[in-house]
């Protein structure tokens, strides 16, 4: 067993923790970063989020074949991957750690890698272990095969003729999308009397119509009885109806991946999703101990992660100018064809929150550019508040 101390401890090689380790090296700290899987130097949004998924709808887009559009995900992840290894690799501050990592007590951090156990410790502890997909509760989900998450889907080795998805959010409809442009058939059951149930109406309506417009078949307000299998298929019975496909995608959310790093010998509070609580510096109920990025419970952005970094940094060198009470009205973007982003409240948050409102709506084809695109897709929403400042 070998025992090291260095001034920062940094679990998970994550956005906002890459960034610590890179920027606390180059001012003289001594950083340990550890990350469990080899293919997760650089974090979710590098590896199987943002940048493998657009990746693909890129590649799809250009009407290449599905050997390619995985091949293509392939280039671009192992590259940015590479990059983000080589940025900490080469600082002489940063030692990179590729093992799992797990609390044995509140600024000891125990390493195992292959034989090696390793125990580290710092007055400073950063994690940054990020969220993982939220398998449904459904009879035989933990038994049948053929049904995948997020991840898992972007790597099966041939293209499904039909393919499932459970849940019609922002990650389930993106994919659908994806792969309704590579061929595939693809049927959305949804639990919910409409798609994007945190959208505005206009906006529910018009997916719906653009999503179906690409062969895409949305099931809403379906109940979801079991799944099993049938001629080694994945099969969904919703509404006693029985539904046979090639594969099947869950995509019910992510939650904070803390179950399994050794919070039950610290200190450390979680709330009742599992995520860690933390103050308006991301600190944990452990002085010195932060949470950055998904595993604290805040918006599940890379950017939201690379704000979180802002907040510590700031924090460990002495100025805290900037908090989470400072941080309002996130921009977002669900990547559909055409995407939809928003920032601020909807008409009905507006509302519930107190607000006065004025409201306009505004189709795209209403517009002369538009015409001039030929692409007469979308719309516009303002709410505004009424009451004079």
């Amino acid at each position: 067993m070998i025992t090291k101390q260095y001034d920062i401890i940094i679990l998970g090689f994550g956005k906002a923790g890459k960034t610590l380790a890179a920027k606390l090296g180059a001012i003289g700290k001594s950083v340990a970063m550890i990350e469990e899987n080899p293919l997760m130097y650089g974090g979710t949004c590098i590896n199987i989020a943002c940048i493998p998924t657009k990746t693909m709808i890129i590649a799809a887009s250009k009407g290449l074949s599905y050997e390619q559009v995985l091949n293509q995900r392939e280039v671009v992840t192992s590259r940015l991957r590479n990059k983000n290894f080589a940025m900490l690799d080469t600082n002489p501050h940063v030692d990179v750690y590729t093992g799992y990592g797990a609390f044995t007590s509140n600024k000891e951090i125990t390493v195992t890698a292959g034989d090696d156990i390793i125990v580290l410790s710092a007055e400073t502890i950063i994690i940054n272990t990020g969220a993982v997909s939220i398998k449904p509760t459904i009879s035989g989900i933990d038994t049948a095969s053929g049904f995948y998450n997020s991840t898992e889907i972007q790597h099966l080795p041939t293209q499904p003729a039909t393919l499932g998805i459970i849940g019609a959010g922002p990650i389930g409809l993106e994919f659908a999308s994806l792969f309704a442009k590579m061929g595939t058939k693809v049927t959305v059951f949804n639990i919910e009397p409409a798609i994007l149930k945190r959208e505005e109406p206009i906006i529910q309506e018009l997916a719906t119509t653009y999503l179906t417009e690409q062969g895409i078949t949305i099931l809403n307000s379906v109940t979801l009885d079991s799944v099993s299998n049938k001629n080694n298929k994945p099969v969904i019975v919703a509404d006693n109806q029985n539904y046979t496909f090639d594969a099947v995608l869950y995509a019910t959310g992510r939650k904070p991946n803390t179950e399994h790093i050794g919070l039950e010998h610290t200190d450390i509070i979680t709330n009742d999703r599992g995520a860690i609580v933390v103050n308006d510096v991301c600190e944990s109920s452990v002085p010195g101990v932060y949470a950055v990025g998904d595993v604290n419970g805040g918006p599940q952005f890379t950017y939201i992660s690379l704000d979180d970094f802002r907040i510590v940094f700031d924090t460990l060198t002495g100025n805290r100018h900037y908090t989470l009470k400072d941080r309002k009205n996130i921009p977002y973007t669900t990547f559909l064809n055409p995407p939809l982003s928003r920032v601020g409240f909807t008409e009905k948050e507006a509302i519930n929150k107190g607000y006065t409102v004025k409201t306009n709506e505004m189709l795209v084809s209403t517009m002369p550019r538009a015409h001039v695109n030929d692409n007469l897709k979308g719309a516009f929403k303002i709410v505004v508040d009424a009451e004079p400042i």
